[in-house]
């Protein structure tokens, strides 16, 4: 029974770290658009980025920290940037950031 309840709370307390890093992520990267552009916007996540922003992002220190921190591997995600952003696709920060979370050492590869 102790055996089940340690358990639990593991798995609760990986649940709270996650969603803690994710949030982490998802701030340096709104940092990261704000700090870049000139004018400040008004609601940040509607913001597009495309894959000149996406490059102009990861020369920001902070974002790479915050990448790291969510065990992203940033070299499989640079390896496939020309196909997230085909044909001058442009994402909105909340599916960019989903997007690069698939990209988690955590996550096992999956096929569709």
């Amino acid at each position: 029974m102790i055996g089940v309840l340690v358990e639990v709370v593991k798995c609760a307390s990986h649940v709270e770290q996650d969603s803690l890093d994710v949030k982490a992520l998802l701030d340096s990267v709104l940092a990261g658009i704000q700090d870049a552009e000139v004018t400040s916007m008004v609601d940040p996540t509607v913001f597009k980025i495309s894959k000149v922003k996406f490059w102009q992002l990861l020369d920001n220190q902070e974002i790479l920290r915050s990448l790291q921190g969510c065990s992203i591997d940033v070299c499989a995600l640079i390896d496939v940037v020309d196909f997230i952003f085909v044909e001058n696709k442009h994402l909105t920060v909340t599916d960019f950031v989903q997007m690069i979370l698939q990209f988690r050492s955590g996550n096992p590869a999956t096929v569709k």
